[in-house]
């Protein structure tokens, strides 16, 4: 897998949230490779964190929802939705002085239904996730059930070749049978 592959989106950060912070949360999924947290003044920050084992990005994503600084994150695939950051020196100080207020009342207009369609994107994002994992798991479930059920076949027909190998074994009762003669044998000569 690719780096960016394995790579998440940490979204609705509290701003008092640390790079340190950051890296001991995830650290628990497993390898954490790089992780990168972005701060925009008209935005929460937000972080990308780069994973070096696909459980670990895996495990991450079951992150989802959970409380982190105060705020519950959300996490998604950094391949599923890039961040639009923007800013105020998107515009040009021309356009600003030829539209005047308008500018700013656009410029609200389209970060408000950018964040909406954001949210949007996300909630549909997740929903796919949790239901692509949803039916993993439940794939993986009947798989380890049917490897169970072929391991505990395997060695009840084992056990049972051995039960009467052992039963049908002349020579085992024949030794068997040989050990007692030679222990009465013995007891009987040190009576006497």
């Amino acid at each position: 897998m690719d780096t960016e592959d394995l790579t998440v989106q940490v979204l609705n950060l509290s701003p008092r949230v640390t790079l340190t912070d950051l890296i001991a949360f995830f650290s628990y999924c497993g390898t954490v490779h790089n992780v990168q947290l972005l701060r925009d003044k008209e935005q929460s920050p937000y972080a990308l964190v780069t994973f070096g084992q696909p459980y670990a990005f895996q495990t991450a994503l079951l992150l989802d929802d959970a409380m982190f600084g105060g705020n519950p994150i959300c996490i998604l695939p950094a391949c599923v939705i890039k961040i639009p950051i923007e800013s105020d020196e998107d515009i040009d100080e021309s356009q600003s002085k030829s539209q005047g207020h308008n500018i700013s009342v656009n410029k609200t207009m389209e970060r408000m239904a950018t964040t909406k369609g954001l949210e949007v994107m996300l909630k549909e994002s997740r929903d796919e996730l949790q239901d692509s994992l949803k039916l993993s798991a439940e794939k993986g479930r009947k798989v380890v059930m049917e490897q169970a059920r072929s391991a505990i076949y395997a060695v009840e027909q084992a056990a049972g070749r051995m039960g009467s190998a052992i039963m049908n074994n002349n020579f085992m009762s024949n030794v068997i049978d040989k050990a007692s003669r030679s222990a009465s044998d013995f007891a009987n000569r040190k009576m006497q």
